[in-house]
């Protein structure tokens, strides 16, 4: 089985490069704690094999308003991290 590793509100790069040197580089980066992290992106999160890492403005329950389809802006936001 294989595990993924989700980073979840990152705001900075010192954050981010933190949590790469700990964690490793991320299979998935979502901005905030939505549902679309539990099934819409095809890889739902495996609370038994994946790792959920939160940055200081990730939440461990999801926001039940807002929900944000980020895969394509947050790639770019941390590709040069």
């Amino acid at each position: 089985m294989t595990r993924y590793i989700h980073f979840v509100g990152f705001r900075t790069k010192k954050q981010f490069t933190n949590a790469v040197r700990v964690f490793g580089q991320p299979d998935f980066v979502h901005s905030i704690h939505d549902n679309r992290m539990y099934g819409d992106t095809g890889f739902p999160i495996d609370p038994k094999t994946d790792c959920v890492v939160f940055g200081d403005k990730g939440h461990d329950t999801p926001h039940p308003k807002y929900s944000d389809n980020d895969s394509d802006r947050v790639r770019y936001r941390y590709r040069d991290f």
